[in-house]
């Protein structure tokens, strides 16, 4: 459907309002959208390579998509208690790493590698390469490209390293104390609630 069949019945449609581009890039912002996927995203759904190019009526369309996508907002009521329509920003949940949503890949975060790096630190690898060797046997994947392979690799390695501590230590492992404090951390992060 191109633009000229979408706006048939009214030949000037309203442009985007200021207060839609400042949601649409708090949403963005948000989401951790990098600008080449929100690009690609406008230009799929609007065929525009702006928000400022998209009419009022997209605009809304495109700010129902962020929040679908995880962007809280929530109606705005004047000081009298009447409420109207509008956007305030409000702060997004922490996304679950473990999930994709639909066409939307998002990519491994710095936290998230350097988590995957901690954890590998914990084991001892047969080879240099164990890691690698790990997750193309186990996972099929060769590096870790994005946030969902970086949470099966952070549970696979966490798996690992609890099952070969309880193979040394016994199952009492998590209320020892150990000389690494590595381990430590470890235990003080991770120790299952009882």
């Amino acid at each position: 459907m191109n633009r000229s069949t979408q706006t048939s019945t009214n030949k000037f449609p309203d442009p985007i309002s200021r207060g839609q581009i400042q949601i649409i890039k708090i949403a963005q912002k948000e989401l951790g959208m990098d600008d080449d996927t929100y690009r690609a995203m406008l230009l799929e759904q609007f065929k525009v390579s702006s928000c400022t190019q998209l009419t009022r009526m997209e605009a809304t369309r495109l700010i129902e998509r962020f929040e679908i996508l995880g962007f809280e907002t929530k109606k705005r009521t004047r000081r009298t208690g009447s409420s109207y329509s509008g956007w305030v920003r409000r702060r997004r949940p922490q996304r679950e790493t473990g999930r994709e949503d639909g066409k939307l890949v998002r990519l491994a975060s710095f936290q998230e590698l350097a988590k995957i790096d901690a954890l590998a630190a914990l084991i001892d690898w047969e080879y240099r390469d164990g890691l690698k060797r790990w997750m193309e046997k186990r996972l099929r994947i060769d590096r870790v490209r994005t946030s969902r392979e970086a949470w099966l690799v952070i549970e696979g390695l966490k798996k690992m390293f609890e099952h070969r501590m309880e193979k040394l230590c016994g199952k009492d492992w998590w209320d020892k104390q150990f000389d690494d404090p590595k381990i430590m951390r470890f235990i003080e992060e991770h120790r299952p609630r009882r």
